[in-house]
């Protein structure tokens, strides 16, 4: 993921996820991602369920610090596979 993550692109990106077909593990790299907020945290616990349910594990790798700040403060940082980047 590159660019915005916001409550004005989530989205698409949730279109562009529902296409997705999961099995196994499933990384995403948010090392691009200049701006995040609490729809894209949504948009990752969705993504995490779904894996899970595929037998896999969703793994966020160089998560920007304000999403692990969020997801803490929101009480769902055990529930992602995150990295801090």
């Amino acid at each position: 993921m590159v660019g915005e993550v916001t409550h004005a692109t989530v989205p698409a990106l949730h279109e562009q996820a529902a296409t997705l077909e999961l099995a196994g593990d499933l990384e995403l790299d948010l090392t691009g991602v200049e701006r995040i907020d609490s729809s894209a945290l949504a948009l990752l616990l969705s993504l995490a369920r779904r894996a899970r349910r595929s037998g896999g594990k969703l793994r966020i790798l160089h998560a920007p610090t304000g999403l692990v700040s969020l997801a803490e403060l929101s009480g769902v940082r055990s529930l992602l596979a995150l990295t801090p980047g």
